[in-house]
C-alpha cells in the first residue's frame, strides 16, 4: 500500500503548541507550565474508560497490583488529550498504559495517546511519558498481556523478512525473503563450532511455500521476537511481496491461522498460475507425501494409499489454514514494514490474533497504509543498534523522540531556506559577479524541496505508529559478545546542582566504525543510524527542559552544540559517521524555578 495522506485525524504542527524552530533551536523553560504539587505522585498510572473498566476489571487490576498504579478516567466522550494530559500531570509518572476493549483502540484513539503523551510538559515538543495500549481479542487475551512480569531475554527471532532484520544482533534466529522466493537466512548460535563469530548466519533454501515452516518457527518455545515486513491490511498479511506466497489472517474465533500458496485472499495477494500442494506440507520433509504432487502422482508409490490420503487431508485443512498454536512463551513482534498490522478495525483484526495466538506481549505497528517508514524501521536502529542498552518498550519510545527532534531541525532548516531564497534577487542581472547569491540561492532550493518532503513523511509516521503491551515490561535483547554485534557507543549523563539550577553533562563514547545517519527514512541496515538518547534516572520535573537541536548559532544554555533535555531523557543531535574512541560532550543548565 502506498499513500500519501495520513488516514489519522488532522494532525497538529510540529509540537503539541505548535513550536516554531527559531524557538527550539536553544531554549530553557521552567515555571508558569510546570505541572501543579502532586496531590498521589505514582511513577506508573492506567488509564482506562468506564465502558472498558467495566468490561474488563481484571485487566485493570492485573496492572495495578503489579505496578502499585493509580488509575485516570478517559473519559465518557473518549480519549481527550489535554484533559488526560492534566490528570496525568497530578502523578508525574513515568510509565502510562492506556487499557481499551477493540472497539475503542482505533486509529483515532492512538492518534489521541500520541497527543496526550506530549501534551503533558508544554516547555517543549516532545513525550514525558512511556506508554503502551494494553488490548486483546477478549478479556483473558488483555490479561495476559498486563500481568505478564518475569522479564524477557530476547535471544531468537523468527522474521517473515531477510532484508529487515539484523541476524548479527541476535544469538540465533530464521528468516524468509519477502522479496525472492525460496531464500531464507539462518543462524543457530552467536559463534560457529570453531568459535568463529557467527554474524549475520548463512543463506538457506526454504520450500517455496514457506508457509508452514514459518508457523513451525513461531511457534517454537525457543522464538523471543517475531518481525514481518510486507503487504498486509487488518485482514491478512502476505509473504510474498513480489511472489506468490502464503497468507497469515484471523480465523472465525479471533485466532490466527496459515494459509498455503493459492489460499491467499484479498486484492494484495498474488495468486500462482498452479498450485503445488506438496510445497506446503508442515514439515516440509522429503517423505512421499512431500514429494507426491498430486494423488495420481502418490498412486505410483508404494505407499500410494497412504500418501493419497495425506494429500488429501492436507487439501482439506488448507481450506481452513493451521491454527498457530499458543505455547505460553512471551514475545515481542515488530510489525515495522508492514501496513495497517496495528489498526484495530474489529476483533477479527491481525493484531488481535497475533496476541491470542502467538503470545505476543508487546508489539509496535502501523495503524495506516506506510510509506515513509521511519518510525517503523528506526525503532530497530535502537533495539539493535545499541544491543541490550534500550529494551523494546524504550526503543520505541526513543525512535519516537528522534523524530520530533528531526521534524524541529527540518522546520529550521525550511525556515533558514526560505529567508536565503527572499533575499535572493529576483533578476539576475543583478547577480553578484562571483555568483554568490546565485549559488546560494540554487542550494536552498534543493535543500527546500527535501526538506519539504522529509517534513511530510515525518508528519505522516508522528501519530501513525502504536505501541501495545504493558510500557514497563521489559524485553531486552542479550548482547551476543561477538564482534559483529558489538555496541556502537556508550552514552553517560550526570547531573551537578549549581546556582542557577542543575547542570546536565552528557558523554558519548564511540566504540566501532558507524553512522549516526540513517542513508533514508526506511533504512533497515546503517547503524547506529539515530543520535544518542538516553533516560534521566530519576527523572526531573516537569516544566523544565533545555533544547538545542544542533543547527549551529550560539546558545547560552548549550555548552555544546547541540542537546535536548528533558524531565524524561536526553538525546544528543549527532551526524554523520564516526570511527572508535570520538568522545562528545554536551551540557546544558536547568534553571531554578
Amino acid at each position: 500500500h502506498e499513500s500519501t495522506d495520513s488516514q489519522c485525524p488532522k494532525m497538529p504542527p510540529p509540537g503539541p503548541r505548535g513550536w516554531g524552530a527559531a524557538t527550539l533551536a536553544s531554549s530553557t523553560s521552567k515555571g508558569a507550565n510546570a505541572a501543579p504539587p502532586s496531590a498521589a505522585p505514582s511513577p506508573y498510572v492506567v488509564v482506562v474508560s468506564e465502558k472498558t473498566h467495566a468490561r474488563w476489571p481484571t485487566v485493570v487490576a492485573a496492572l495495578v497490583e503489579k505496578h502499585t498504579a493509580a488509575t485516570v478516567s478517559a473519559g465518557p466522550e473518549g480519549l481527550d488529550p489535554q484533559a488526560t494530559a492534566a490528570a496525568l500531570r497530578r502523578f508525574h509518572p513515568r510509565h502510562v498504559a492506556f487499557v481499551a476493549h477493540w472497539s475503542e483502540c482505533g486509529r483515532e484513539y492512538v492518534c489521541n495517546v500520541h497527543r496526550t503523551a506530549r501534551s503533558l510538559d508544554p516547555s517543549h515538543p516532545f513525550s514525558d511519558v512511556q506508554w503502551g495500549v494494553v488490548t486483546g481479542h477478549d478479556e483473558a487475551t488483555a490479561r495476559a498481556m498486563a500481568a505478564e512480569a518475569a522479564p524477557l531475554a530476547i535471544r531468537r527471532v523468527v522474521s517473515g523478512s531477510v532484508e529487515g532484520v539484523d541476524l548479527r544482533a541476535f544469538h540465533s534466529g530464521f528468516a524468509v525473503s519477502e522479496l525472492d522466493q525460496g531464500v531464507g537466512a539462518r543462524k543457530e548460535a552467536a559463534r560457529t563450532a570453531d568459535g568463529a563469530d557467527a554474524a549475520a548466519g548463512i543463506e538457506v533454501a526454504v520450500p517455496p511455500d514457506a508457509t508452514q515452516l514459518l508457523r513451525e518457527e513461531i511457534e517454537s518455545p525457543a522464538t523471543d521476537m517475531i518481525v514481518t515486513s510486507g503487504h498486509a491490511r487488518e485482514s491478512e498479511w502476505n509473504l510474498g511481496f513480489r511472489f506468490p506466497g502464503g497468507q497469515f489472517r484471523p480465523g472465525p474465533t479471533g485466532e490466527l491461522r496459515a494459509f498455503g500458496v493459492g489460499q491467499a485472499i484479498g486484492p494484495d495477494a498474488i495468486h500462482p498460475d498452479t498450485v503445488d500442494v506438496s510445497t506446503s506440507v508442515a514439515s516440509n520433509s522429503n517423505s512421499t507425501r512431500a514429494s507426491a504432487k498430486t494423488p495420481a502422482a502418490a498412486a505410483e508409490a508404494p505407499e500410494a494409499a497412504e500418501a493419497v490420503q495425506a494429500i488429501e487431508a492436507e487439501r482439506l485443512a488448507r481450506a481452513e489454514g493451521t491454527e498457530v498454536k499458543a505455547t505460553g512463551k512471551p514475545k515481542v513482534y515488530s510489525a515495522a514494514g508492514n501496513c495497517l498490522m496495528g489498526h484495530v478495525n474489529s476483533e477479527h483484526c491481525m493484531a488481535l490474533a497475533w496476541f491470542r495466538s502467538c503470545d505476543v506481549r508487546q508489539m509496535v505497528g502501523y495503524t495506516v497504509p506506510t510509506w515513509f517508514g521511519f518510525a517503523g524501521w528506526g525503532v530497530h536502529r535502537y533495539l539493535w543498534g545499541n544491543v541490550g542498552s534500550l529494551d523494546f518498550s524504550s526503543s520505541y519510545f526513543a525512535n519516537q523522540q528522534a523524530l520530533e527532534l528531526r521534524l524541529v531541525q527540518l522546520t529550521r532548516a525550511v525556515e533558514t531556506a526560505q529567508a536565503t531564497l527572499a533575499g535572493a534577487p529576483e533578476d539576475p542581472a543583478t547577480e553578484e559577479a562571483d555568483g554568490t547569491t546565485s549559488v546560494a540561492a540554487a542550494g536552498a532550493k534543493q535543500l527546500l524541496s527535501e526538506a519539504v518532503f522529509e517534513l511530510r513523511g515525518l508528519n505522516f509516521d508522528r501519530e501513525a505508529i502504536v505501541f501495545f503491551g504493558d510500557p514497563a515490561w521489559e524485553a531486552r535483547m542479550v548482547p551476543t559478545e561477538t564482534e559483529s554485534g558489538a555496541p556502537f557507543y556508550t552514552i553517560d549523563n550526570s547531573e551537578t546542582p549549581t546556582a542557577e539550577g542543575v547542570q546536565v553533562e552528557v558523554r558519548v563514547t564511540t566504540l566501532r566504525d558507524g553512522c549516526w545517519t540513517a542513508v533514508s527514512a526506511d533504512d533497515k541496515t546503517t547503524l547506529p543510524g539515530r543520535p544518542p538518547f538516553a533516560f534521566r534516572d530519576p527523572p526531573g520535573e516537569l516544566g523544565a527542559a533545555a533544547v538545542n537541536v544542533g543547527m549551529g548559532g550560539g546558545s547560552t544554555v548549550s555548552l555544546g552544540e547541540g542537546l535536548v533535555v528533558t524531565p524524561l531523557f536526553v538525546i544528543v543531535p549527532l551526524e554523520g559517521p564516526f570511527g572508535p574512541g570520538e568522545i562528545i560532550t554536551r551540557a546544558a543548565v536547568l534553571p531554578n524555578g
